[in-house]
C-alpha cells in the first residue's frame, strides 16, 4: 500500500473547469472518501488518479512516485466500478482470477491467491458459480475480490453500491470497512451519499465545483463545517440557516436572530463589522413552552427513535430533532431555544465559518467559482 499525494490537479475540459488546483495527501493505510453532488470533480479526480484521465496541470504521485504521466496500466492501482465490470460468461474462480492469468502468473500460484481472496471476502461457496446466476451484492463482492487478488498500492472506488438496494448497502457498507481494517489498504471512495462518507471514512473531502471545500474526520465535517455549503450539505436533514439580525463584533456576547437574543460564539480576528448567517444543527435546538425563538409547527416525522419537526418561525422554516415522547400537533405553537455552544457563523458573502473553534476554515467557494470560469 502506499501514500497518494495531489498536488495542484487541474482538468479542463475546453472552458469547462472539472476540478481545480486540488491539493490532497491520501495516507498509507487511510480510508478516504470523496463526497460531493453530482458534477463536482469527484469521479474526475479519482479517473485521474488512476490513470483513466490526463490532468491538465498538477501532480500525482504514488507511493512517492510521480506518475502523473503513466497509464492507467502501469500505475499500480485497482478500480471497482458501479456496474461491477464482470464477465458474465465465465464463473465467479475465472473472474477473479483473470487478472492474475493476464499478467502470466502460473496456474497453481492463481489458485492460491483466488482461494485467499474468497475466504477474505467469504464466497467460497461462489466460485463454481456463473456470474449471470448472481445478485447484485454478491456481484460486487466478486468484483471485489477481484481488484484485491491483485494486491495493488491502491483501491480506487466509484459509487460501488449505487445499484444495490437500501438493506444491501448498509450491509455492504460494514463489509467494506471490516474489509478495508483486514487488509489496510489505501482506499479513495467516491460517493455523493453523506451515509457512505460518514461511517466508513477515516477522512473526507467535500467538493463543489471542483474545489474541494474540506478535508477532515467524519466527526469535524459535521460539527465544524468550513463553509456554508459543507453545512448544509452533510447531515439529514440539513443544518438550519438564519439571518443574524445587525453587525458581529469580537467583543459582543449575544446576537439576535428574529428578535431573540442568542449567545455568540468566538470569532476570529478582524471580521466585526460584518453580517452573518447564523447555522444551527436540528439537533441542537431545544423546545420551550416559553420564550425562546416562537413558531408554528408545520409538520411532524415520527421516526421510531425519535421524531423530526418542521417549524415555520419569523427567521425562516426550521427543522427540530427531538424526543419522541414530545408528541406535538400540526398547528401548534412552540418556542425553540438555539444552543450557543454549537452556533456557527458564516459570512454571507464567501460562505466561510466564522467561527474560531479549531477548524482551519476553508476556501471562498465565489473566489474559486470566478476563477474556474475564468479558466
Amino acid at each position: 500500500m502506499a501514500e497518494i499525494g495531489l498536488s495542484q490537479l487541474h482538468k479542463s475540459f475546453d472552458d469547462f473547469v472539472a476540478v481545480q488546483n486540488t491539493n490532497l495527501t491520501i495516507a498509507d493505510g487511510e480510508y478516504f472518501a470523496l463526497l460531493g453532488p453530482s458534477g463536482c470533480g469527484k469521479t474526475t479526480t479519482l479517473r485521474m488518479i488512476a490513470g483513466l484521465e490526463m490532468p491538465t496541470s498538477g501532480r500525482i504521485t504514488l507511493g512517492g512516485r510521480d506518475v502523473t504521466q503513466l497509464r492507467a496500466g502501469r500505475r499500480d492501482i485497482a478500480f471497482v466500478f458501479q456496474m461491477f465490470a464482470l464477465y458474465p460468461h465465465m464463473n465467479v474462480r475465472d473472474n477473479i482470477a483473470y487478472p492474475l492469468k493476464s499478467q502470466g502468473m502460473s496456474g497453481r500460484a492463481v489458485r492460491q491467491r483466488v482461494d485467499e481472496v474468497a475466504r477474505l471476502l467469504q464466497i467460497e461457496p461462489l466460485l463454481p458459480r456463473r456470474i449471470s446466476a448472481l445478485p447484485g451484492g454478491d456481484r460486487q463482492r466478486v468484483a471485489l475480490a477481484r481488484a484485491i487478488v491483485r494486491r495493488p498500492q491502491a483501491f480506487l472506488m466509484d459509487e460501488p453500491l449505487g445499484t444495490l438496494d437500501a438493506e444491501l448497502r448498509s450491509l455492504m457498507r460494514e463489509e467494506l470497512r471490516a474489509l478495508h481494517d483486514r487488509i489496510g489498504a489505501t482506499t479513495i471512495y467516491v460517493t455523493h451519499d453523506q451515509v457512505e462518507a460518514m461511517s466508513m471514512a477515516d477522512r473526507i473531502a467535500v467538493m463543489y465545483q471542483g474545489v474541494v471545500l474540506q478535508a477532515a474526520p467524519p466527526m469535524e465535517i459535521y460539527a465544524r463545517p468550513a463553509t456554508k455549503f459543507v453545512a448544509g450539505f452533510v447531515g439529514a436533514p440539513a443544518m438550519n440557516f438564519l439571518d443574524a439580525q445587525g453587525e458581529i463584533a469580537p467583543s459582543a456576547d449575544w446576537l439576535r436572530v428574529a428578535d431573540v437574543e442568542v449567545g455568540m460564539p468566538a470569532l476570529r480576528e478582524g471580521l466585526s463589522g460584518r453580517h452573518a448567517i447564523l447555522g444551527i444543527r436540528p439537533e441542537h435546538l431545544r423546545l420551550t413552552s416559553e420564550g425562546g425563538l416562537r413558531g408554528v409547527v408545520f409538520g411532524a416525522e415520527y421516526l421510531g427513535s425519535h421524531q423530526l419537526l418542521t417549524v415555520d418561525t419569523p427567521a425562516g422554516r426550521m427543522h427540530v430533532r427531538t424526543s419522541h415522547r414530545d408528541p406535538l400537533r400540526i398547528g401548534e405553537t412552540v418556542g425553540l431555544e438555539i444552543d450557543p455552544a454549537h452556533v456557527v457563523l458564516f459570512d454571507p458573502d464567501s460562505e466561510r465559518a466564522l467561527a474560531s473553534d479549531s477548524h482551519p476554515g476553508g476556501p471562498d467557494i465565489h473566489v474559486a467559482r470566478k476563477e474556474a470560469a475564468s479558466g
